[in-house]
């Protein structure tokens, strides 16, 4: 069974109703830039799911507020955002053809978007976003497992092995083995922040909780944690 799609309209705005062969429940998405959209199920009807949505009508508004708030946040690349991770420099161009594509070079992400697209659509601000994101990968890739390693042997501290993710909320969390994960995100952080995620994590290898003597421990290694620690809170790993 192929997709099919109807728009209705409410106070929000349009709402795009989507039958999907593979759902099997009604769903509300609400994505910044890209409005609200429900995926329906086979078995149900679009009427169906206009009603699902006039009952969580209360749910979508709170949700789109949010939304509103992340888009103010979030950066909105055209061809003249001047925009650079730790060692490379963005570069946004049109491509000769319906290409969408981007390439990682010393120093440059280049993106590349089809001369019929809008930059700013959400195609294309999603690209972009996944390539500076493979960029930071990268680059937390080369530089986040020394510098822990570095940190660790300063204030003695022993742990198993490092992943680098791209976690949506968390900084960075140890495992019970000892097993330490870092987000990808932090590459966004300035170098104090970086350190202070990093020795937090080390901590969470003696203290699995945050008692006063987890926070003891951390101002130990890092005097003034709790003020680094309100300072991290001015940044989120899904705005940039």
């Amino acid at each position: 069974m192929s997709e099919k799609v109807q728009t209705i309209h409410t106070r929000f705005g349009e709402v795009r109703l989507v039958r999907k062969e593979n759902v099997k429940r009604l769903t509300i998405k609400v994505k910044p830039f890209s409005g609200v959209e429900v995926s329906v199920p086979f078995y149900l009807t679009f009427r169906q799911a206009e009603d699902f949505v006039n009952e969580r009508k209360d749910w979508i508004g709170r949700q789109l507020n949010r939304m509103r708030q992340v888009e103010k946040a979030l950066t909105v690349f055209t061809a003249g955002t001047l925009y650079n991770t730790r060692r490379h420099n963005l570069k946004i161009m049109k491509s000769s053809g319906n290409t969408a594509m981007y390439s990682i070079s010393t120093g440059e992400v280049k993106v590349f978007y089809p001369a019929g697209d809008n930059i700013t659509d959400e195609r294309t601000q999603r690209l972009i976003r996944t390539a500076l994101e493979v960029t930071w990968k990268l680059e937390a890739s080369e530089y986040l497992p020394g510098r822990i390693s570095e940190l660790a042997k300063k204030h003695g501290f022993k742990y198993n092995r490092v992943f680098i993710r791209n976690n949506k909320s968390r900084w960075g969390s140890c495992s019970v083995r000892n097993n330490i994960n870092l987000n990808l995100h932090l590459m966004r952080l300035p170098d104090e922040l970086i350190d202070y995620v990093l020795v937090h994590e080390l901590v969470h290898t003696r203290y699995r909780n945050h008692s006063s003597q987890f926070w003891a421990s951390l101002e130990n290694c890092i005097p003034g944690a709790r003020e680094r620690n309100r300072q991290l809170k001015n940044f989120r790993t899904d705005i940039y």
